[in-house]
């Protein structure tokens, strides 16, 4: 019989905790995209240059999947999950959450103008100097048929980069529109709604006060003035002590987010925060204690207390578990599967620990110095790895057995060896129906053969 999930509180530290079985039956042929992350780019500043994090990053997450992004440390997964969620503003590229831009960057935009007006600056130039060359040997009688020649000229030159140099600025004017006010004009919306759904109210004059479909009316437009599109999105820390205020009580710390979103009714507050203390596997009379007297497990879940609270779509799980022992790793993942079943999440699940994320993840994408190198299904990716990166990560996973550890080889990756991009750069390709890889095509021919070869 399946346990519940307020029964893991009970569950001694000392013993080993059996996984529960996820459920991994996930269509994506018919799946419903959740978020999209499209050429993501995170760069920061580093002397006089940039840092590039995250160098453009593109996948999908569907509806009730959780997506697991690995890697080794400082590859960029965390800071993948940060500017998803917007606590970094992106460089470049894309996030669309529920089919709404949440995060728009402007760094390719604004490099596409400066190097337009570079080229036509160059082009004119040439022109000039072409201009001053034929006027000098040029007799006086075709001095202005040469000045016509060189004003169509400059114009064939100049129209097309005005055009180009106009769409980059309304392209970067959107997409800082879209980046600081989403949540507004989700709000917009959603009030402009309520007032049509209301407006028979107003028909002839304005409504009594006391009436019940008029109080309705005002606690609906309440409502839809704090409607947020990101707050669907929310984020477990990977250290459990430093993602929570020492000086708040965890009742504070849980139910901050419905405060920030102005709700005022403490009876209220004080029956989400019992609710999702017993979800997570935590007793109500653990709400006026402070961080401090909790074990690290306990934290944890005081922080996917606070994630669930906001009702969210999805979370952003930032290597959840590798701050705790083994055994509490296995009862705080028991928990995220539970929940995930329970309350329907959509999970971006990010880790080192490849065993964990085989066992938790529908789909996998292996990440190497800011830039994906492998995604797939979790068993196809440990069936068929094909990037040489992804078979040396695998490689370095212990094995229980003994005799297996033994004879395990450790493969070591090294790009300038395992690659020749000399003639061709590398791009996501597709070698098998969602299996993709980061290769050019000499190496897409020699993967393809792989896997035909394995089946």
């Amino acid at each position: 019989m399946k346990p519940k999930i307020a029964d893991y509180k009970n569950e001694p530290i000392d013993e080993v905790v059996t996984l529960n079985q996820p459920q991994k039956a996930f269509d994506y042929d018919n799946g419903e995209k959740i978020l999209e992350v499209k050429h993501l780019k995170q760069y920061f500043r580093f002397g006089r240059g940039y840092l590039k994090a995250v160098h453009d990053v593109s996948f999908d997450v569907y509806k009730g999947e959780v997506f697991g992004l690995v890697g080794e440390s400082g590859c960029g997964k965390t800071t993948t999950g940060r500017s998803i969620i917007k606590l970094y503003r992106i460089t470049s590229g894309d996030v669309i959450f529920k089919g709404v831009r949440i995060a728009a960057g402007t760094r390719w935009n604004e490099k596409e103008i400066k190097y337009t007006k570079i080229r036509l600056n160059q082009d004119l130039k040439l022109l000039k100097e072409q201009e001053q060359q034929e006027l000098t040997n040029a007799n006086p009688n075709s001095i202005q048929q040469i000045k016509d020649k060189y004003a169509a000229l400059r114009k064939e030159k100049i129209e097309p980069a005005e055009k180009i140099i106009s769409e980059q600025r309304e392209a970067i004017k959107n997409a800082h529109h879209d980046d600081r006010h989403c949540n507004d004009d989700i709000a917009k919306e959603a009030v402009k709604a309520v007032k049509e759904k209301y407006k028979h109210l107003f028909a002839n004059g304005r409504p009594l006060s006391n009436s019940e479909e008029y109080q309705n009316y005002k606690k609906e437009l309440k409502e839809a003035k704090q409607q947020s599109i990101t707050r669907s999105i929310q984020m477990i820390f990977q250290d459990p002590i430093a993602s929570l205020n020492p000086r708040m009580t965890i009742r504070n710390i849980i139910a901050e987010g419905l405060i920030i979103r102005g709700v005022k009714d403490d009876e209220f507050i004080d029956r989400e925060v019992k609710r999702v203390l017993e979800l997570v596997g935590l007793l109500p009379e653990h709400a006026n204690r402070y961080p401090h007297e909790f074990s690290g497990g306990q934290r944890q879940r005081i922080g996917i207390a606070r994630a669930i609270i906001m009702n969210p779509e999805l979370i952003i799980a930032d290597e959840p578990v590798s701050a705790l022992d083994v055994s509490i790793q296995a009862q705080v993942i028991n928990l995220l599967n539970d929940l995930r079943n329970e309350l329907g999440l959509t999970i971006l699940f990010i880790a080192h620990n490849l065993s964990v994320v085989k066992y938790f993840c529908d789909r996998i994408a292996v990440m190497y110095y800011g830039e994906l190198m492998e995604v797939a299904t979790s068993d196809e990716l440990f069936k068929h790895p094909l990037h040489p990166y992804t078979k040396s990560l695998l490689s370095a996973v212990p094995h229980p057995d003994p005799n297996v550890e033994r004879g395990r080889k450790r493969i070591v990756y090294h790009p300038e060896k395992d690659h020749d991009y000399s003639k061709q750069g590398p791009s996501l390709h597709e070698v098998s129906p969602g299996h993709f890889v980061r290769c050019n095509d000499e190496e897409l021919t020699r993967y393809m053969n792989e896997i035909k070869d394995k089946e």
